[in-house]
């Protein structure tokens, strides 16, 4: 009898634990795909930046590939070390951490796409062709 109702028990937590299972899997889709959208749209930023009459569709290509090459490379070696490391069930989260640190510290070096250039132009753009002197010199009547 007893052996029963513990088996009801782990028949629910495994039940609630798929279902965790699944809604992680979800969100962790669903941050990819955010991840992988915003790494292309800069990429494509960046080459509109450096010759903004080229074709788009090579940096977009790229990001693409990269982005594919990542998603399917990152599993496999995620489950290589889990197979052969000495720890697998904390290994491949040592290097992930790892990996997220050297990437963090790289952003500081990558060129800023967002608005604040964006405006800065604008206002230079308005400034150099605005008809009206920055400075007035007062004329003498006469």
């Amino acid at each position: 009898m007893a052996r029963l109702r513990y088996g009801r028990h782990f028949s629910a937590i495994a039940r609630t634990s798929a279902s965790l299972g699944i809604v992680g899997r979800l969100l962790t889709g669903v941050a990819a795909g955010l991840a992988s959208g915003t790494a292309i749209a800069y990429l494509i930023e960046l080459r509109f930046r450096a010759d903004p009459k080229a074709s788009m569709v090579g940096a977009r290509n790229i990001g693409a590939a990269i982005t594919v090459g990542a998603l399917g490379i990152g599993p496999l070696i995620a489950g290589g070390l889990a197979q052969w490391a000495t720890s697998p069930l904390t290994v491949p989260y040592l290097v992930f951490l790892a990996l997220g640190a050297v990437c963090l510290a790289r952003m500081w070096s990558v060129p800023e796409t967002g608005t604040r250039n964006r405006q800065a132009q604008t206002m230079n753009q308005q400034n150099s062709s605005s008809a009206v002197p920055t400075t007035a010199t007062p004329h003498a009547p006469g």
